[in-house]
């Protein structure tokens, strides 16, 4: 069944294939990224793709197909010929895949998830920021004076939990805890659980 050079070809697509998904699985792995976590979010009224495992396994499979075919052993394979076999030299090695391609794959894979997930991390951020700065406006321009102690006390403890998250917690779980904080706020209390 692999004798024929088109299904040996298909098999070395296949294992790059392969590998660039398993190269994205590892970056989603690295990266935090839960598996149920929702294919897309609004952040600031705008939709913003969160790639996931499934995300980074398949742009990892599509960025290392897409390596191989540009600086892979194949790349001067000729896919439709204009003239016959007998216009196509015979001398040279057959093309195959080598370690150091499917390898490769693997790290371009990993790095075309990393791509994506970044991206989606970026956007968070931003949107955390802006949640940021309406907290500061809404502290700098609400009524002090009905503030109790034990009330600035329960503010500045929420605020201060977030700023952990900021530091410690994936993009997305940060956004969350910024959203959690403002309301708490705007609602006149700070606690945070």
């Amino acid at each position: 069944m692999l004798d024929h050079p088109g299904a040996r070809l298909l098999l070395i697509l296949f294992l790059v294939t392969g590998a660039g998904g398993f190269g994205g699985l590892l970056n989603a792995v690295v990266s935090g990224v839960r598996p149920d976590q929702p294919p897309a979010a609004m952040l600031n009224g705008q939709p913003v793709l969160v790639p996931g495992s499934l995300g980074n396994v398949l742009v990892g499979a599509a960025a290392a197909l897409i390596s191989f075919g540009l600086y892979g052993p194949l790349t001067n394979l000729t896919v439709i010929s204009l003239g016959s076999r007998s216009d196509l030299p015979s001398q040279g090695p057959m093309p195959g895949l080598t370690v150091a391609a499917l390898a490769g794959a693997i790290l371009v894979g990993f790095s075309g998830g990393r791509w994506l997930t970044s991206e989606a991390e970026k956007q968070y951020s931003k949107a955390t920021s802006a949640v940021l700065t309406r907290i500061a406006e809404f502290r700098t321009t609400a009524p002090q004076a009905s503030e109790t102690g034990t009330l600035r006390s329960a503010a500045s403890e929420s605020l201060g939990t977030l700023a952990d998250s900021i530091q410690t917690q994936p993009a997305h779980i940060s956004y969350a805890k910024a959203l959690q904080v403002l309301s708490q706020i705007r609602q006149g209390g700070g606690t945070s659980h």
